[in-house]
């Protein structure tokens, strides 16, 4: 199924939803299967927005992070390049995780029962809230410095 893609913008963005929305409520164990279906969803992504793609070492390195259960570092693997993050934890057993996709569509939340579920949550959250509002998931990089 690799490099091909969804024939309804729609399915994918509900599928990404469904994902984000299952890593919130997620036990821990739960982290590696839901790691391997964002990785599903970004391998099968729009035409339009090929920087989604997995890149080809990618898969085999989640495989081999996933092995070793170390679930966090492989969703780190997958935020590369991709977006931003910034991870919080408050609360034993609560992580709450911000990712801002490259080009700025702006920042999208997610709250878990581990460092890998929060960030799996809040990145589904930002492909799907992206498109939600009309605007595309990545967009060419603007400088927001200031000199």
């Amino acid at each position: 199924m690799a490099g091909s893609s969804f024939q309804s913008s729609a399915g994918w963005q509900t599928r990404m939803a469904d994902l984000a929305l299952s890593a919130g409520c997620a036990d821990p164990a739960e982290a590696s299967g839901l790691l391997r279906e964002l990785h599903s969803l970004l391998q099968t992504s729009h035409p339009q927005e090929p920087a989604l793609l997995s890149r080809d070492s990618e898969e085999q390195r989640l495989a081999a992070l996933l092995a070793a259960d170390a679930c966090a570092s492989a969703a780190l693997l997958l935020i590369a390049d991709r977006a931003g993050y910034m991870v919080s934890q408050g609360q034993p057993g609560r992580v709450l995780a911000t990712v801002t996709l490259n080009g700025g569509a702006g920042e999208f939340s997610s709250e878990g029962a581990s460092l890998a579920l929060a960030l799996t949550g809040a990145l589904a959250t930002a492909f799907c809230g992206a498109r939600a509002d009309g605007r595309s998931a990545l967009r060419r990089p603007v400088s927001l410095r200031v000199n």
